[in-house]
């Protein structure tokens, strides 16, 4: 005891030999002393302060955002619902629904081509389930997922809904063993007591925030009855009650301003933002915990802490630079400026090395500066996406002095690798591919052409090539050739490329591009790896060019003929032409429709597999793109007089 009493008695007596030894000093260093700690004192307060009011502009910048968030939410679910009710109205104008509807001379026919147009219009919109039109007197019901044990159920469930006079309802249906959640919408005609009903999966109303964090949050959706819409708000949230509950309970008790209201929960540590969509009469619902508002006052608080640390740094230095002689405060900042810049191996007093170092820093970066305003330059003014920054007038007109020409031709390069590559190394990948090809074609065109080539996007490269006329030799095909074996043969790249068409102006660059990009786009569609030539293509006559678009066509069906959604306006979307235009191409070469055709080589290709495969009918039906077996049968049966059972017993 007595010897702790000793070791604190020296502690104290070495702590005041400290205190006199710094006010033994000279005036000026006791001034800059007291300056040093008055600028900390002063710098933590205004700190302080300053964190108090970040932090109520976080919690106030977070209910800001969620407000605004959930707006958006309820924009798009009213627009989904705007949708709906359009479809509906199509729906109505369709002569066979009226009928249905009516109950006038309704026959099998005309409930088979219902379903089919009912399913043609499901095909549109990828969150329908079910399209059915309900006649509720005569017990009809023609739905677009076809006839089975779930009728039933669908008019029960329209007469609930009419009864309870709610047009919006959250259930579950159960289709083909599978359970699934939807919102069922139904529009209903008191005067006929018949309707329309639309199933939608809960799935598109399935919001979630912050994806980013360890955490994301989601949104909660319940109606004005407080019945859970999405599956999630079904969930427990405590062993109480349900979130759906705890939420309607929230919603009841609050005031709401206009749709919208926040609830500070400090029992459960949250805060409940709801917003209401008035077209489906549902609230949204956002839950911010505390622990959120936490994290952020805690990195927050990290960031203040450095700078109050850097301050503190910053006084202990300027305290020790003014404690020597001046004769060596020069050569301490340059030290210190040194070991920065990563020069510490620099003898001590070769200040002018250090300075020579610095100019050619500064040299190089100038250097990079340029090539990155160049490239920016070039790739808008071939694909005609903006320059994230800003340039002078001067420059721009010194950049379009630079890359000056009478005509102009944008040469497109696709690339794909012979191996797959794994998805968290294909970015990097591609990056590597894309500065090689760019580097080789800058130098195997170059030898021929003025020319720049430009990395685009993920696996294209753009070279633009300055000619001096309308017309372009044929050495490009020879430089293109070269390039692509020479990646095909030592970097195990596969080269696709196309040319767009010769344009005489900068401004008309990016339609060059946009031919490229055409022609590219239908090469891969139809697996062809040679290089188009947009301008020999342009230059065919009109027969011929109508001939080749068709067996592009029929070849790109011949490949894709099993997916489902095929169809004429997919195509003609894939080839940036109207719907009417291609269909009318087709049928006067062809001599019958494009949904002719293609179904006729469904059959064709069915009548192989049922002879010479085991597989069932309702497998061959997928396999070739028809969306369900009946279908199917039905359009065999009218083909060959018989079903595909009998046509394989028989064969």
């Amino acid at each position: 005891m007595e010897r702790k009493g000793i070791i604190t008695n020296d502690k104290e007596k070495h702590i005041m030999k400290k205190i006199k030894k710094m006010l033994s000093h000279s005036i000026y260093r006791r001034t800059f002393y007291l300056y040093a700690i008055s600028s900390v004192l002063i710098m933590m307060t205004i700190l302080i302060c300053v964190f108090g009011m970040v932090s109520a502009e976080v919690k106030k910048q977070a209910k800001e955002t969620s407000y605004q968030i959930l707006q958006q939410l309820v924009s798009s679910s009213d627009r989904v619902c705007e949708d709906i009710g359009n479809m509906m109205s199509s729906i109505l104008s369709k002569g066979k629904a009226l009928k249905v509807m009516q109950n006038t001379e309704v026959d099998k026919t005309d409930e088979y081509w219902l379903f089919l147009e009912l399913q043609n219009l499901q095909g549109y919109y990828s969150y329908i389930d079910n399209i059915a039109v309900l006649n509720l007197n005569q017990d009809i019901c023609v739905q677009s997922i076809g006839a089975n044990e779930f009728t039933s159920e669908t008019l029960e469930t329209a007469r609930a809904m009419v009864e309870t006079n709610q047009y919006i309802l959250p259930r579950d249906i159960s289709v083909v063993g599978k359970t699934k959640s939807v919102i069922t919408f139904l529009q209903y005609y008191p005067s006929q007591n018949s309707g329309i009903l639309v199933d939608i999966n809960s799935d598109i109303f399935q919001y979630s925030l912050n994806e980013q964090t360890k955490t994301a949050r989601v949104v909660y959706l319940i109606d004005t009855s407080g019945k859970p819409v999405t599956k999630v708000t079904r969930e427990k949230f405590n062993d109480e009650m349900m979130i759906a509950e705890y939420l309607f309970q929230i919603v009841s008790d609050m005031e709401m301003k206009e749709n919208n209201g926040v609830y500070d929960d400090r029992r459960n540590q949250q805060m409940v933002l709801v917003t209401k969509s008035e077209s489906l009469d549902w609230w949204f619902c956002d839950i911010l915990s505390y622990s959120y508002f936490n994290e952020q006052y805690k990195k927050m608080s990290i960031i203040f802490v450095g700078i109050a640390g850097v301050i503190l740094g910053a006084c202990v230095l300027t305290a020790f630079l003014y404690s020597k002689k001046t004769n060596r405060k020069l050569l301490k900042i340059a030290n210190h400026c040194r070991r920065i810049a990563g020069l510490d191996e620099l003898p001590t007093d070769n200040e002018l090395a250090y300075i020579e170092k610095t100019m050619s820093h500064i040299s190089h970066e100038k250097y990079m500066n340029e090539n990155y305003i160049n490239f920016w330059f070039l790739k808008n003014l071939i694909s005609g996406q903006g320059i994230p920054f800003i340039l002078s007038k001067e420059k721009i007109l010194s950049l379009q002095e630079k890359y000056a020409s009478p005509c102009y031709a944008v040469l497109l390069i696709g690339i794909q690798t012979k191996e797959e590559i794994q998805e968290d190394r294909r970015k990097e990948e591609y990056g590597i591919y894309r500065f090689m090809i760019c580097n080789l074609a800058d130098e195997i065109f170059g030898e021929n052409y003025r020319c720049k080539a430009v990395d685009l996007e993920e696996s294209i490269v753009a070279v633009l090539l300055f000619i001096n006329s309308e017309t372009i030799s044929e050495d490009y095909l020879l430089c293109y050739n070269k390039l692509r074996d020479f990646a095909e043969d030592n970097m195990g790249l596969l080269l696709a490329g196309s040319l767009g068409s010769i344009v005489n102006s900068q401004g008309e660059v990016f339609l060059s591009y946009e031919k490229a990009r055409q022609y590219m786009k239908v090469s891969n569609l139809i697996g062809k790896k040679e290089l188009i030539d947009s301008n020999q293509v342009s230059n065919v006559n009109y027969q011929e060019k109508n001939q080749k678009l068709v067996e592009s066509i029929i070849e790109y069906t011949e490949l894709n003929y099993s997916d489902a959604d095929l169809s004429l306006k997919s195509i003609s979307q894939m080839f940036h032409l109207s719907t009417a235009y291609v269909g009318k191409i087709f049928k006067t070469i062809q001599g019958n429709s494009y949904a002719s055709y293609l179904v006729n080589y469904r059959l064709e290709k069915s009548k192989t597999l049922l002879l010479e495969t085991n597989k069932t009918v309702n497998e061959i039906a997928g396999e070739l793109g028809f969306t369900n077996a009946t279908y199917f049968t039905t359009l065999f049966k009218n083909e060959y007089g018989m079903t595909p059972t009998t046509f394989r017993n028989k064969g």
